[in-house]
């Protein structure tokens, strides 16, 4: 019996010690394109000159929400997200300033939407009421 519970309590110890090593190997994976500055959150000024003039060509007066440095195919890129005027803009540029990608999503469809309902929603609680 005692040999049964040993042999239980060793596979224990053998299962939380794989997932301690494969933990310490994605933890390290990760740190290590932190360093290095990929997927890194960074400001207009810390950019080329060129991916600048880009940002301001494709979102004129929109707000930045924020800017992240990544690594695609061994390429240095930038990924733009901006709003304005109900307007979601997503940007991927590559570092000598060239556009990969521009996506707009329209928010004022779901925001008039919900409103819309809500309206709907006081309406029929105003008629209601006034059945009383």
């Amino acid at each position: 019996m005692k040999g049964k519970l040993k042999m239980i309590g060793d596979n224990h110890q053998i299962r939380q010690h794989k997932i301690f090593r494969w933990m310490l190997v994605i933890l390290l994976a990760t740190g290590l394109g932190v360093t290095i500055g990929f997927g890194k959150k960074v400001s207009l000024t810390e950019i080329p000159a060129v991916v600048q003039d880009t940002i301001v060509r494709e979102i004129g007066q929109a707000l930045i929400d924020k800017i992240d440095r990544d690594k695609d195919d061994d390429e240095i890129v930038y990924e733009v997200d901006a709003e304005g005027d109900g307007i979601d803009i997503e940007l991927k540029i590559s570092g000598d300033g060239t556009l990969q990608k521009k996506r707009l999503r329209r928010k004022l469809l779901f925001l008039n939407f919900r409103k819309l309902c809500v309206t709907r929603s006081l309406e029929r609680s105003e008629i209601f009421g006034s059945r009383k």
